[in-house]
């Protein structure tokens, strides 16, 4: 294995984003519903072109009001055994009604710098998902994985 760990962004997506998620092809085929990866004529092709460009000229606020972030630097070779230290994590954050998404920032691996966020929408979810025993054990049971403790963000 490489003395550097391996550079990967994970994205994690709530299914109720997934359900209805569709996207508009670059060919004829036209649009994908993604739960069956097959096009659909039923599926809304989306907004005329000039309605698009007014609907991206005009700001639209953030929904995501509620983040929790971890930074935290692996040693060398330890991903596997971080990835077995998220996992509690991960669960309980999918399974909140209030999440969003979750993703996994190491693009600065060269000094195993790490940023793991979690997004809820709202304070409530966060709550919720801080109050859980997931959250709780990954910063009671810290494994020699980590080259210094884990440091909570909030946002």
């Amino acid at each position: 294995m490489s003395e550097r760990p391996r550079r990967w962004w994970h994205r994690l997506f709530g299914r109720r984003a997934e359900d209805e998620r569709v996207e508009e092809t670059p060919d004829a085929q036209g649009p994908i519903d993604h739960n069956t990866g097959e096009a659909s004529e039923t599926a809304d092709a989306g907004p005329e072109p000039a309605e698009a460009a007014a609907e991206s000229a005009s700001p639209s606020p953030d929904p995501l009001t509620a983040d929790v972030g971890i930074r935290c630097e692996v040693e060398k070779d330890r991903h596997e055994d971080f990835d077995e230290w998220m996992a509690p994590l991960v669960a309980t954050s999918v399974d909140s009604p209030g999440f969003v998404g979750a993703s996994l920032d190491c693009s600065r691996s060269e000094e195993f710098a790490w940023r793991l966020e979690f997004r809820f929408c709202d304070q409530e979810s966060r709550q919720q998902f801080l109050d859980s025993d997931a959250y709780k054990r990954a910063f009671e049971w810290v494994p020699d994985i980590f080259s210094a403790r884990p440091q909570a963000e909030l946002r």
